[in-house]
């Protein structure tokens, strides 16, 4: 029985290690000037890409927009947030360049150009808004809606790659994965002690 039971344990640790990951892209500015009521100079902006390339690792990865799951903007800390999922209408406007990690799993590269202009279904948001636009290529203002405007502070640092930090996303097979190995561990505990 201890053998099954270690066996058991094995295997499932084996299947949680070879999963595909969904990796968490942030970056953290702050707002340059903006027309949406409630929101101010100086409030933070987070940017949250989640990609999915298919591989359980982050290094020497690539990550293309097609690998783009969502794109959430957090406006002044939860006052506005944003989220827009794939497949993103019908599709993004531009997906120029890639995201790029070296062989200790760091960033090493980002997109020139990720963006969706006309953009009416397939998010969620905490306002009233519609119709929406967001860019993240260096250059542009990052976000507009129905409700107004938001300009970020430093714009061009958000296709640098060192302004982005990445951390893989735990996914609920994993969970349960760890929650079924504590169980059996829990309960060969309990046996062992009757």
């Amino acid at each position: 029985m201890k053998r099954f039971l270690l066996t058991t344990a094995a295997i499932a640790c084996l299947s949680l290690g070879s999963n595909a990951a969904v990796f968490s892209f942030s970056y953290t500015s702050t707002i340059e000037d903006t027309t949406i009521a409630g929101l101010n100079t100086g409030d933070a902006i987070n940017i949250t890409l989640l990609l999915d390339n298919g591989n359980s690792s982050l290094i020497n990865q690539t990550w293309t927009s097609a690998d783009l799951s969502s794109v959430t903007f957090n406006f002044g800390n939860g006052t506005l947030v944003t989220t827009f999922n794939s497949p993103f209408a019908i599709g993004l406007d531009y997906g120029t360049g890639d995201i790029t990690t070296d062989g200790t799993g760091a960033i090493s590269g980002f997109f020139s150009d990720w963006e969706d202009t006309n953009v009416t279904v397939n998010f969620v948001t905490s306002d009233s808004s519609t119709s929406f636009a967001w860019f993240i290529n260096g250059w542009n203002g990052i976000y507009y809606s129905t409700l107004g405007e938001i300009n970020m502070s430093d714009v061009a640092g958000d296709i640098d790659a060192a302004n982005w930090t990445v951390t893989a996303v735990p996914e609920p097979a994993t969970y349960a994965g760890l929650a079924g190995l504590g169980a059996l561990a829990l309960a060969f505990a309990r046996k062992r002690r009757a």
